[in-house]
C-alpha cells in the first residue's frame, strides 16, 4: 500500500491551508478525526508533526485507512479534494 500522505493530490492539499481546513470540517473529516482520537495518541502524534516528525501521525492514519470505515471515509475525502 502506497503512504496516502505522498501523494500528488495529498501534497497539493497540504499546500493549501483553506482547502485542508474545509474538508476536515466536512462531516467525514470530522468523522476521520473522531477515528483518530479514539487511539487516544492524535495530540501527542499531531504536536510531534507540527514539531517536523509526522511518522507517527502517518503510521496511525494508515493503520486506520485500513480499517473498513477508515478506508470508507478515506474513499468519500477523495471525492472531495478539490480539482487542479
Amino acid at each position: 500500500m502506497t503512504d496516502p500522505l505522498k501523494s500528488p493530490q495529498a501534497e497539493a492539499l497540504l499546500k493549501n491551508r483553506d482547502a485542508l481546513q474545509a474538508l476536515m470540517a466536512s462531516p467525514e473529516g470530522r468523522q476521520l478525526m473522531e477515528l483518530m482520537n479514539r487511539q487516544g495518541e492524535l495530540p501527542r502524534a499531531a504536536q510531534q508533526a507540527m514539531q517536523g516528525d509526522p511518522s507517527q501521525l502517518t503510521r496511525q492514519l494508515a493503520a486506520i485507512l485500513q480499517t473498513p470505515e477508515g478506508a470508507r471515509l478515506a474513499q468519500a475525502l477523495r471525492r472531495n479534494l478539490p480539482k487542479n
